[in-house]
């Protein structure tokens, strides 16, 4: 594993547009309302109520960082494979195929919870569309 292949500015942009399309995903606009009540919260509840906020968040951009260095490192193993640069396609498709197999090891998780597959459904779509959006931007520095 080459760590000094990771393009860091790659990464930043595709955290931050993961990070914005989760925000936006969450919001009362798109699928926060579905969520909250799939997950039997009362509407008097707010995400976060009695939580440290700041680690939360904190904590939340961490993993994703995490998450698209992790595919950076992919991206750049696919490369050498290849023997040339990934294309967008290719990083859609690695994003993508990482996205689905995440989401398939969530569900256990979101069932055992109790939580149900609406529940999981949402998060996940939204995990997958990060994945595959990481994976296109990322295509750009491999």
């Amino acid at each position: 594993m080459d760590w000094s292949s990771i393009q860091w500015l790659g990464v930043l942009a595709a955290w931050f547009v993961s990070f914005v399309s989760a925000f936006n995903w969450f919001s009362q606009k798109m699928f926060f309302n579905t969520w909250w009540k799939a997950m039997r919260k009362p509407e008097s509840e707010q995400p976060g109520d009695g939580q440290n906020m700041g680690l939360v968040f904190g904590l939340t951009a961490l993993s994703g960082i995490g998450q698209s260095v992790i595919l950076a490192l992919v991206l750049n193993l696919a490369k050498r494979a290849l023997g040339t640069e990934v294309s967008i396609s290719q990083g859609l498709t690695i994003g993508l195929l990482i996205g689905l197999a995440t989401a398939g090891a969530a569900l256990g998780h979101r069932l055992f919870a109790g939580h149900g597959f609406k529940v999981w459904a949402i998060e996940v779509s939204n995990d997958v569309l990060n994945w595959a959006l990481m994976g296109v931007i990322l295509s750009f520095w491999y």
